[in-house]
């Protein structure tokens, strides 16, 4: 479940309706006294791809261009 916080930061807990335009406010249904909240971004932990008993690939070394006798 998605947790909301009013702009000021301090959080909500309780129902919420969403607008055509996308604004999420406070309260089961519209009305004057209905805030608009914000949704809090939780971390995301993005794991290690690699097992561990694998090194990364080295870093390809530059050739020198030969150069060419006329």
């Amino acid at each position: 479940m998605t947790k909301y916080t009013f702009r000021d930061g301090t959080p909500y807990e309780g129902d919420t309706i969403t607008t055509p335009d996308g604004r999420v406010l406070s309260g089961s249904s519209y009305t004057r006294n209905s805030k608009v909240l914000v949704a809090v971004v939780e971390d995301v932990v993005i794991e290690d791809t690699l097992p561990s008993d694998v090194e990364p690939p080295a870093p390809k070394k530059k050739s020198k261009a030969k150069k060419k006798n006329a």
